[in-house]
């Protein structure tokens, strides 16, 4: 899903800087478990996600640079067989006690 988005924002950011903007688009992709549902009160509520890999796809994609997409270690081997990736390098992240080693998506459709 994340190199289908970074496809159509690459033709959408092309519109859009025809037109004097300037936008960026850069994706983080985080694996593992998340609370979702509606949350809230009576009189106001919303649905949401939240949970450590929500946080950290989050963070990820703070960092991520325009076209970029990053992974977390957990994302990058369950995908190792499809993508190839390789590491940005243990970056610091808010809510981290340790720095995390990163991996930047090269390649798709590794056989």
């Amino acid at each position: 899903m994340a190199i289908e988005m970074r496809a159509r924002m690459s033709k959408l950011c092309k519109a859009w800087k025809r037109m004097g903007y300037k936008l960026g688009f850069g994706v983080g992709v985080s694996l593992g478990y998340a609370t979702v549902g509606m949350v809230g009160s009576e009189g106001r509520f919303d649905y949401t996600a939240s949970g450590t890999a929500i946080n950290l796809a989050s963070r990820l994609c703070d960092r991520a640079d325009d076209g970029e997409i990053l992974l977390s270690p957990r994302a990058a081997i369950a995908v190792e067989d499809e993508i190839r990736a390789e590491s940005r390098g243990e970056i610091s992240l808010k809510g981290l006690r340790e720095p995390l080693e990163v991996f930047r998506l090269t390649e798709y459709g590794v056989e």
